[in-house]
């Protein structure tokens, strides 16, 4: 038995394979420490995607669990608060699924989802009718910011007082306003979309403008980018500057003085030097800021 004990122990401390010992390093263990609990309040969130004018229903809401430092203004905490007496909410515009519901984005109880829910305070809707061109080929969509453009003839009088040719001009007669709908449509599409009317949202004054311009000119519209803020560098552009270098950061400029239509010619007497313009009921001295000036000359006369 002893024999066949050493066998053993040799043959197992000689074959191969067999690992080392290794020494065993003790760990120490790290006392429990209980997870600290986060700050949280209920918030209702949709709990499918709501497009506009769907009214709210209890199965369009769940709650959910919010952080409380980041609950958004407007967000309501209870089914309750927001689907309670005065009637029913309506949708004004798009919301995700598991996006929280703002007051901002739904009706007041009882109201429809209408172009007048959405208006802001103080504030007009009108409508400007446009093309595929003029509406910027259909990528204006409902709450995008745009310029309103002003193009219009302007009926020069010549030197006599009498009207002349019509010259064109564009201004810039509205800046920075809000897009409320676009044709009958209040809420953004998937794709752009030729549009034959634009509707958005101005002062008193600027409701006048738009009226007004309408019917004495074209109004076109400039998309803005995201963001952008009203410049007060422009000015109004007429046929004349089409040909002209582009000069930044001028402010609008009051229209320049007609120019003199007539024949001007220069008559010199002695070292001065004057000019007139030739018309039918005679002729008259031509003068730019109390100076003597050649608009367009001809030879020296001299007298």
């Amino acid at each position: 038995m002893c024999a066949a004990a050493a066998t053993y122990v040799t043959v197992a401390f000689l074959a191969p394979g067999t690992p080392p010992s290794r020494p065993v390093v003790a760990v120490a263990e790290r006392p429990y420490e209980p997870a600290r609990s986060l700050d949280v309040r209920t918030v209702i969130v949709a709990a499918k995607p709501l497009q506009f004018g769907v009214a709210l229903t209890a199965d369009a809401l769940t709650e959910v669990q919010w952080p409380s430092a980041s609950v958004p203004p407007g967000a309501f905490d209870s089914r309750e608060g927001l689907l309670g007496p005065g009637g029913q909410r309506t949708v004004l515009t798009s919301i995700a699924q598991n996006e929280p519901i703002l007051a901002s984005k739904i009706t007041g109880p009882g109201q429809r989802g209408s172009l007048s829910a959405v208006i802001e305070d103080g504030m007009k809707a009108v409508t400007i009718r446009v093309d595929d061109v003029l509406g910027v080929a259909g990528f204006v969509q409902p709450g995008d910011r745009v310029d309103v453009i002003w193009t219009h003839n302007e009926r020069k009088p010549n030197a006599n007082g009498k009207p002349s040719t019509d010259a064109a001009y564009s201004t810039l007669l509205l800046q920075n306003v809000r897009v409320l709908a676009i044709d009958q449509i209040l809420d953004r599409g998937p794709q752009a979309k030729p549009a034959k009317a634009v509707t958005v949202e101005v002062n008193a004054e600027g409701a006048q403008k738009v009226a007004l311009s309408a019917n004495v000119g074209q109004l076109s519209l400039a998309l803005l980018r995201t963001g952008s803020r009203p410049n007060s560098d422009y000015r109004r552009i007429g046929v004349e500057d089409l040909g002209a270098p582009q000069t930044p950061g001028v402010k609008n400029l009051p229209p320049q003085k007609a120019e003199p239509e007539g024949h001007v010619v220069a008559v010199t007497r002695g070292t001065d030097r004057s000019y007139y313009e030739i018309t039918e009921s005679g002729r008259r001295e031509v003068k730019v800021s109390g100076k003597t000036t050649p608009p367009t000359t001809s030879a020296p006369q001299p007298e």
